[in-house]
């Protein structure tokens, strides 16, 4: 064979092999392509799916966009209630406030109220005690039988001896036998009794000075004790006093003195007349003075039978910070003092 056959030979057979290797080529393209076409399928389907599903969520945004501004509606009508309700409740915790203060007052009233009465009840006397004093001032008493003609001392003594007894002290054995003998007891234990009760009212103080005291006792006689006439000149023992919650001049003096001497200030009863003829009962207290308070005083009142030193005039029927009062007290010029001696 020759050289031209040969090549001849040599393309023939490398046409066949190249016709095959494209062959298989094209075979393994076409797998690829069968498997990208069912991917692709298979994407699409997804694809569509997944349409789907994204309208779904869209038809889902609406409804939920829908229940929200629906919600977002009814948010803000609550929010609106929620303020109304915010304004009652205010308006609520201010009559609330209102009403407890009300309540806390009428509390405070019923307290006080409470309190008077309970002490008033404590400070009544009853019948048995009266009549001894009736009895004492039958005898006794200005136009009793035993001072028929009584001098202004003879009143004073009088006046004295009614607070003495108050402060548990007897001044009449015969009448107190007798009542003794109705009741089991003595008088003048029952009435230091309530004057006790009197006492604890003043609230003193155990270190109160003797100014501090006085004008505690002055403003429990403001407190709980009315000037009130008489239709006769009665002289009443300070518990009777007490027991009435009123009382002249000469009732307001015996009272106070009895109060003064039961914490400890030596005091005297007095009577009195000014210029034009009236007659007046005051209280006299052995001191110095009233501390910041002004005054009018009596250096000395030996010549009446009082203890040496300073006596003070104290009118019972006015607060501590008015016994200088010049008008009032200046007018009144001493007649006769008694001191209430106790203890």
């Amino acid at each position: 064979m020759n050289i031209k056959g040969v090549l001849i030979f040599v393309l023939v057979i490398s046409s066949f092999g190249l016709s095959g290797y494209l062959i298989g080529e094209v075979s393994r393209l076409e797998t690829q392509m069968e498997s990208i076409t069912a991917l692709l399928t298979e994407r699409e389907l997804e694809v569509e799916s997944l349409q789907d599903e994204n309208a779904e969520l869209q038809n889902g945004i609406i409804t939920l966009t829908e229940e929200y501004e629906v919600l977002q509606t009814e948010a803000e009508t609550l929010l609106g209630e929620k303020e109304d309700l915010q304004t009652r409740l205010s308006t609520v915790e201010a009559e609330y406030t209102s009403l407890q203060t009300g309540y806390q007052s009428l509390q405070d009233d019923y307290d006080s109220i409470k309190e008077a009465y309970q002490l008033q009840n404590d400070l009544r006397v009853g019948n048995s005690l009266t009549s001894f004093y009736d009895a004492v001032r039958y005898k006794y008493g200005l136009s009793g039988d035993a001072r028929r003609w009584a001098t202004d001392r003879d009143k004073m003594e009088f006046a004295s001896d009614l607070a003495r007894h108050d402060l548990g002290q007897p001044s009449w054995p015969s009448i107190e036998e007798d009542y003794y003998a109705v009741t089991g007891n003595h008088s003048y234990e029952a009435a230091w009794g309530r004057l006790q009760v009197a006492l604890s009212a003043t609230e003193i103080e155990e270190n109160d000075t003797s100014v501090e005291r006085i004008a505690n006792i002055l403003e429990f006689l403001r407190d709980h004790v009315t000037y009130e006439f008489e239709v006769d000149d009665v002289r009443r023992a300070p518990v009777e006093t007490l027991s009435l919650r009123s009382g002249d001049c000469d009732d307001y003096s015996i009272l106070a003195a009895a109060l003064l001497e039961a914490e400890g200030i030596d005091t005297a009863v007095a009577c009195f007349e000014n210029d034009k003829g009236d007659a007046h009962c005051m209280v006299l207290v052995h001191l110095e003075n009233l501390g910041e308070y002004d005054c009018f005083h009596y250096d000395d009142l030996a010549r009446l039978g009082l203890q040496p030193g300073r006596w003070l005039k104290i009118e019972p029927q006015y607060t501590i910070a008015y016994q200088g009062e010049g008008e009032w007290m200046g007018q009144w010029n001493l007649e006769a003092a008694v001191e209430v001696e106790f203890g």
